[in-house]
């Protein structure tokens, strides 16, 4: 309720506000409270009515979706209901009140992307979240976003939490099965490893004789794998 309270004061301050949601629809009960088409419908039933409020999501038209936007940078549009589709390239100074719906959902990189959209200009920008979950990992997570506001930390609290994913194949989280080294104590020589391989690779090396032990082994155990990487 505060909030909402703070979002009716920002817009009769004449500042701009975000809402962001994780989804554009949604069938089930729950989830569909945060989708942007219904924070959208009841925003133009609620105290808010008098406010202009636009919606925009990737679904739309490209056409549509630039004017929607140029609208807001006017500042003709108040309030921005919206998914991820301004977490980047989008400048409005006027902005100063981000409110993320089902912040859950989101990864901290992410989250801290769309954080970036407020507070551009001369006023102080201010983001709230909101969580449905009792999940103690998640509120872990998001509580790092109060924490801080460096996005090295940020990152790397979001590597730890998710994990790096499967680099060659298709899972997108989770910890990789390496038996003795470890992403994040040796980050510095697994790059400069990588830097090495690649050198090889560009300038044929690796098809040289002395180097076909390696190469049957690498290809054996990663061969299908890195033609799935390539396949995207």
């Amino acid at each position: 309720k505060k909030a909402w309270e703070f979002l009716r004061a920002q817009i009769a301050a004449g500042r701009q506000a975000y809402i962001v949601c994780p989804r554009i629809e949604s069938e089930d009960e729950q989830n569909s409270r945060s989708s942007a088409e219904e924070v959208y419908r009841k925003l133009q039933k609620s105290e808010l009515a008098s406010a202009s409020i636009g919606l925009v999501h990737g679904q739309m038209d490209r056409d549509e979706r630039a004017q929607i936007m140029n609208a807001f940078h006017r500042g003709t549009i108040q309030v921005l209901v919206s998914t991820t589709v301004v977490e980047v390239g989008v400048d409005v100074p006027n902005a100063t009140l981000m409110v993320i719906l089902q912040a859950d959902r989101f990864g901290l990189s992410q989250l801290h992307q769309l954080r970036g959209r407020v507070g551009r200009g001369v006023h102080r920008g201010n983001c709230f979240l909101f969580s449905y979950t009792e999940s103690e990992d998640a509120l872990k997570r998001l509580a790092v976003m109060e924490q801080t506001t460096d996005g090295f930390e940020i990152a790397e609290a979001d590597f730890q939490a998710r994990g790096p994913g499967d680099i060659f194949g298709t899972r997108q989280h989770g910890e990789l099965p390496l038996r003795v080294a470890d992403l994040r104590r040796d980050a510095a020589i697994l790059q400069e490893t990588r830097e090495v391989a690649l050198r090889l690779v560009e300038k044929g090396e690796f098809d040289q004789p002395r180097f076909a032990p390696l190469k049957v082994r690498v290809l054996d155990r990663f061969g299908q794998l890195m033609d799935l990487g390539q396949s995207g």
